[in-house]
């Protein structure tokens, strides 16, 4: 978990677009990880220029956490809660359990770097942490979605942050981007299933990539009141979608049984096997998101 390049861009990005900064809290105690150049950059892209050396004081000013960058950044306080105080967080507590009612609606932003796929109890964590946010303050997540297997328990598909931060439970999203998770790269705006009319997801990447979760708490309502729902199925029980294996028919559409090749496969040698998967491989990695559902997106402009 940390501050990295992307994780940071999202907090530029979203006090630029209306987050206060008064009272943070971080999920996890987050280490800078990124370079006193990398820092420089990203505050100059939003305009916030640093003084010679100053980026590299403020990585080092707390033995690397990244306390003292949200702080010249504005923030009155920052706090961070954590389930054991081996890093020092201001507040110990296991996600996997129910907050403290003092702790909810305390904050003005909330800003998980990575900290929620590692908690078992998902539901409750992601609870906890939208009842700490106060209304009118908003809500950060820079969770994992592609090529993480084994880093935590969970990758993430948008449609639980969709349905999640919805109306129905006091919140309003203002962006989901999909971006590489351990370099810089571009963004991609991530489109609603619900409003796509199909599941959404980029899955022929070999790329690690994560979702950057931008939301706003709009009003103070009891949280999950009802379960979310996976909109291509509300669609179907509610009559919309005729076709109940319409999802199924797109994936194999056109792949073929491929029983013949198979029985073939076996006279092949091993050598030229792995070559073919190497090229396969490649070949999805190269394949571009569909249009319909990632739009191309600079959190700077």
């Amino acid at each position: 978990m940390g501050l990295n390049v992307h994780a940071l861009r999202l907090l530029l990005h979203a006090r630029k677009h209306g987050a206060k900064l008064d009272r943070v809290v971080t999920i996890g105690r987050l280490d800078v990880l990124m370079t006193p150049e990398q820092v420089e950059q990203e505050f100059a892209a939003f305009g916030e220029h640093l003084e010679n050396g100053e980026a590299n004081r403020l990585i080092e000013a707390r033995d690397r956490y990244c306390e003292p960058i949200i702080e010249r950044l504005g923030a009155g306080v920052v706090h961070s809660l954590d389930a054991s105080g081996f890093e020092g967080a201001s507040i110990v507590h296991d996600l996997n359990q129910p907050i403290d009612a003092k702790l909810k609606r305390k904050y003005s932003l909330l800003l998980d770097g990575g900290t929620l796929e590692h908690v078992f109890n998902f539901p409750e964590a992601l609870k906890s942490c939208m009842s700490m946010v106060e209304v009118g303050g908003h809500a950060l997540f820079c969770l994992p979605s592609n090529n993480e297997m084994g880093h935590g328990f969970y990758q993430f598909s948008p449609e639980l942050f969709f349905r999640a931060f919805s109306e129905e439970n006091g919140y309003r999203l203002k962006g989901l981007f999909l971006a590489p998770l351990y370099r810089d790269g571009e963004w991609l705006k991530v489109e609603d299933p619900a409003t796509v009319g199909q599941r959404v997801g980029f899955n022929q990447s070999i790329d690690q990539l994560g979702l950057m979760v931008f939301a706003e708490r709009t009003r103070d309502v009891h949280l999950f009141a009802k379960s979310p729902q996976q909109s291509d199925y509300v669609e179907a029980w509610d009559g919309r979608d005729g076709n109940r294996l319409a999802f199924f028919d797109r994936q194999i559409a056109g792949a073929g049984s491929g029983g013949r090749r198979r029985s073939l496969r076996k006279f092949v040698p091993e050598p030229l096997l792995r070559f073919r998967r190497i090229f396969l491989a490649g070949r999805h990695a190269t394949s571009a998101p569909d249009p319909s559902q990632f739009q191309p997106f600079d959190p700077r402009v």
